[in-house]
């Protein structure tokens, strides 16, 4: 940030202010994340800056700020996978899409005619580079795990791998739609073109959800959404509760977890980030039911999944992550 932010301030600064704002505890409602500092977004900086001692004139400048990045690197969990969810992470979103989205458009061939890039070689295929950005279609083993979990219900033809990473150096999935009625180019941003197995399924499972609903990009809002639910119920329980507001996991992602699931219930009833946690896990029920669904076809039960946000306790001894 390279100027002061107070009242009155308009812009992408003011964007990620609230952005981040609304990852900390408050008792002040939620901002709506608009771009626009007003009273509202003023009373959420006092209120930071109190809590952190610092000078309290609602104005952000380079202390409030640092404050506000350090305080915001959540302790590392190893379910945490992703940052579809985290929307303070738009910023890496939208930097993604501003770079492919004009070659999409502009080539009816794809990425992959476009690049010459090969499939299924035997051999990996040389990334191209494009503002720096690495980018290159799964190799032939990352396509062997890729079938091996979602058999052949995905499109890996339209599916690529870049180095890119998102928010505290996470993996996050972004889907371009072609305005030309070609296919959706999904775009795995895993910080790494040879990344580890696990992340990469559970990025493979967003792909899964773009490429089977009517709404490509449905898996990212509601990912933000289930996240918004979590943070809202964890803030006031862990201002009363020292046991809770302890945890490495608060308040994002603990108690109430996107991430969290309890098994046994209809692919339908969980949320797109616990989809592609199970995936990830390997739940059978779960796998059986991506594996069914045939490659391009518009999947009923994902769309009712990323329908509507959804969250567990993982307090509950049924719950899993």
């Amino acid at each position: 940030m390279s100027k002061l932010l107070a009242l009155g301030s308009q812009g992408p600064a003011v964007f990620d202010l609230q952005a981040k704002l609304n990852c900390h505890p408050t008792m002040l409602p939620r901002l709506t994340v608009d771009g626009l500092f007003g009273k509202k977004t003023q009373g959420r900086v006092l209120e930071f800056q109190k809590d952190k001692k610092l000078a309290a004139d609602g104005i952000v400048g380079p202390k409030t700020q640092g404050m506000l990045n350090e305080s915001l690197q959540f302790p590392p969990e190893s379910f945490l996978q992703c940052a579809n969810c985290l929307p303070e992470n738009k910023g890496n979103v939208m930097l993604i899409r501003s770079l492919f989205s004009p070659i999409i458009d502009q080539s009816r061939k794809g990425l992959r005619n476009l690049f010459g890039f090969s499939h299924r070689s035997n051999a990996a295929t040389p990334a191209a580079s494009i503002a720096g950005v690495q980018v290159q279609p799964l190799d032939p083993m990352q396509e062997a795990m890729a079938i091996n979990r979602f058999g052949t219900s995905l499109d890996l033809t339209n599916i690529f791998i870049t180095d890119k990473s998102g928010l505290q150096n996470r993996p996050f999935t972004v889907a371009i739609p072609s305005k030309s009625n070609g296919p959706t180019t999904i775009l795995l941003n895993m910080g790494s073109l040879t990344p580890p197995g696990d992340d990469l399924v559970h990025e493979l499972a967003h792909a899964w959800q773009a490429q089977h609903h009517l709404i490509s990009v449905q898996f990212m809002d509601n990912s933000i959404k289930s996240q918004a639910a979590a943070l809202a119920l964890n803030t006031p329980i862990g201002l009363f509760d020292a046991a809770v507001r302890g945890h490495k996991g608060y308040p994002a992602f603990y108690p109430y977890s996107p991430y969290a699931y309890e098994p046994g219930k209809k692919f339908s009833e969980y949320a797109g980030e616990q989809i592609a946690q199970q995936v990830q896990r390997n739940e059978a029920a779960i796998t059986a039911h991506i594996k069914s669904v045939a490659a391009g076809k518009h999947d009923p039960d994902n769309a009712l999944s990323l329908s509507t946000p959804r969250i567990e306790d993982r307090r509950k001894a049924t719950v899993k992550i």
